[in-house]
Parts: C-alpha cells; sequence; structure tokens
C-alpha cells in the first residue's frame, strides 16, 4: 500500500490502520491491536477535520456513536461505507450480532439513513480517498480452462472464497471465486438462483426480501466477521442446518447445477461435488459416461419457490 496516497480519516487513525482494523473485526475474526473507541466526544476537534465523517457526527449523532462500544462503531462504518443500501432488516440483525440492543439498533438505523442523505447532499466522495488492503489473492479464471481441468482425472477440489482449506495433496485445489459463471443472483416468481461463489452477505439480502422470517436464524450460521467472504458453496458443505432452514422458509426443493467436461449444464442432487470431483455416484442412465465419477464444475443452486 502507498503511503503516501493515505489520507487521514482524523481521531488519530491513519488510513491503512483504520481499514486494517475494520478487517480484523468484521472480516478475519483476529484480535485487533486497536481497541480504543472510533468515535467519542473527546474527539470532535479532529472529526471535524475528516469532511467524511461529518454526516456520521451531526445533530446528537456523536453523543450516540460514543456510547457504542469499538464493534457497534465498526457496523456502522461498514454500512455507512457500502455503495448501496441495505434494508432495515439487514442493519438491525447485523447490530444486534454486533452487541447492541433493539433499541440501540433502531436508533443507529436511523442515524444511518440521515447520513446517507447528507453524505449525498454535500456530495463527500468517499472511496475516492480510502484505498482498502488488500485481502485476496484470487486470480482470474477462466471457464474453457477449467473445463480441460476436469477432463483429468486427478481429482479436483472446489472452493468460492478466500478462507484458508487443508487440502490433500492429491487434490488439485481450484477457486471459482472470480468466475463470473459462479457469481450471478437471479430471482423471479418461480425460484432463486444463486453462484456458489456469492458471499454470505448477498445471498441473505436477496433471500431476505423473499422472506425475512427466519433472518435470525440463518445469521446464527456464519460469524458477522466472516458473512462478507463467506461462500454459499462452502455454506452448502459445512453449515447441515442451511437446507434445513431454507425448506422451512417455503422453499419446495434446492437444486444444484454444474458443467461437465464438454461444457454441458447438469444437475446433480450429491452435495458432495460442490466441493470436490471424487464422490462416486450413480450414473444417469441417459448419460454416456464410462466411469462412476462424475466430474463437474459446480457452478449455482436453484431454490423452487
Amino acid at each position: 500500500m502507498d503511503n503516501s496516497k493515505l489520507k487521514s480519516l482524523g481521531l488519530g487513525i491513519s488510513v491503512d490502520n483504520y481499514l486494517n482494523n475494520y478487517y480484523l473485526q468484521l472480516v478475519n475474526k483476529e484480535s485487533s491491536k486497536y481497541t480504543n473507541p472510533l468515535f467519542s466526544t473527546n474527539d470532535l476537534p479532529n472529526i471535524k477535520k475528516a469532511p467524511w465523517l461529518l454526516p456520521l457526527v451531526q445533530n446528537d449523532h456523536l453523543e450516540l456513536l460514543s456510547r457504542m462500544g469499538v464493534d457497534q462503531q465498526m457496523v456502522v462504518i461498514y454500512f455507512y461505507l457500502q455503495d448501496h443500501s441495505s434494508s432495515d432488516e439487514i442493519m438491525f440483525q447485523w447490530f444486534i450480532d454486533s452487541g447492541c440492543t433493539a433499541t440501540e439498533a433502531t436508533d443507529l438505523i436511523r442515524l444511518l439513513h440521515l447520513a446517507q442523505t447528507s453524505k449525498e447532499e454535500l456530495d463527500i466522495d468517499i472511496t475516492g480517498n480510502l484505498h482498502y488492503p488488500h485481502v485476496d489473492s484470487t486470480e482470474m479464471i477462466n471457464l474453457s480452462s477449467i473445463l480441460q481441468l476436469i477432463k483429468h482425472e486427478r481429482p479436483i477440489h472446489w472452493t468460492f472464497d478466500s478462507l484458508p482449506e487443508n487440502i490433500s495433496e492429491d487434490y488439485r485445489k481450484i477457486n471459482l471465486k472470480k468466475l463470473n459463471e459462479s457469481a450471478f443472483l437471479i430471482e423471479d416468481h418461480s425460484c432463486i438462483v444463486i453462484g456458489f461463489s456469492n458471499n454470505f452477505t448477498s445471498f441473505i439480502e436477496l433471500f431476505a426480501g423473499y422472506n425475512s422470517n427466519l433472518l435470525e436464524q440463518l445469521c446464527k450460521l456464519v460469524p458477522l466477521h466472516y458473512r462478507d467472504i463467506y461462500s454459499l458453496g462452502r455454506l452448502f458443505i459445512e453449515c447441515k442446518e442451511f437446507e434445513e432452514i431454507i425448506i422451512k422458509s417455503g422453499i419446495k426443493e434446492v437444486l444444484f447445477f454444474g458443467l461437465d467436461g464438454n461444457g454441458k449444464l447438469m444437475e446433480f442432487k450429491n452435495k458432495n461435488l460442490i466441493q470436490c470431483t471424487n464422490y462416486k455416484i450413480e450414473k444417469p442412465s441417459n448419460t454416456p459416461i464410462t466411469h462412476d465419477i462424475l466430474r463437474i464444475m459446480p457452478l449455482y443452486a436453484k431454490f423452487i419457490k
């Protein structure tokens, strides 16, 4: 990171230290060395030197923020920096999971709505001054090159996010995080289609629009600080309760789809195929497969309403 390009955010915190702390708190689940509150009434002179912070501390907002702990203040910053608006239901659940009471969560949501309006009126450019730490080293990949690899006998272990995994040397690891074909989200009157590389937050924002009654139960599956990187593919593999909760929501069936080595779209029912290609399965009677391992590149799940 080029420190010469970084600007102070006020509060005595440089951009790189501040945002690294932000990622530690919300993404990496590591103990941050910086535990002082980001907002306090004593810091008002410094806050006024950072224009992008002003919408957050107008009126009596600073008093409210100063009563919050670092975790709650981090969630405020998280939603404030987003380039899209999250629903009140999503924000409420995130604040509750950070340790807020229901009243505090409601007050902070109201604060965020006012701050976002002020930010737009003042035409404050936040993203142009912020340089986020690079937390994803996943390389870009293309569909045709992966399809060639599927045809080889060496088993493939599929991943869809940046979380570390212990994988046997017998497997070839392929991360589909940046494959466009595994990243789309579609909803219509009959189904919801979500690519396996979408993170939990993207999934829950779409699914909550369909049924928000199980939002709290779904959020218990993934800790707050993992939700922006924990992929849907990982959720199917690691959380046995996930499909059960989805079915409770009124979804009739969950189907899985991927491509074989020839690029043909295929439905598969064995959930383990989301993770790797070495699971023996029953061969479809109408498919000219000469071996007992169906090698599929998993792409998405389809939720039938």
